[in-house]
């Protein structure tokens, strides 16, 4: 399994999802640079009401290692990006933020 970490741009969530190296790649056509092709959709948690979804396209050598990934609607990140957003994502709002919202009520 390959764990992909990327950010929804309109959620502003990190998103963690897996790729089976086994069962969800497929055979890139001859003559590509690429040995194995695998497209993604993952969707954000709907918290805070907010529903996305994001499109991943990877790119395998034939060592199944990542060699190019494109994202639709969000963005790529690393473990400690991940970690720094979900960190950010699940922190409690701050009092302005609050006072914000009940001001807009």
């Amino acid at each position: 399994m390959l764990t992909v970490y990327l950010l929804s741009r309109r959620c502003n969530e990190p998103i963690a999802g897996q790729v089976d190296l086994l069962n969800e790649l497929s055979l890139t056509e001859e003559g590509s640079d690429h040995a194995y092709y695998s497209r993604k959709v993952f969707s954000t948690s709907g918290r805070n009401r907010c529903f996305d979804q994001v499109e991943v396209e990877l790119w395998f050598d034939q060592n199944k290692n990542v060699v190019e990934h494109q994202v639709q609607g969000g963005r790529w990140l690393d473990q400690a990006e991940y970690e720094q957003e979900l960190a950010r994502f699940n922190a409690p709002p701050e009092p302005a933020e609050e006072e914000q919202k009940n001001q807009a009520d």
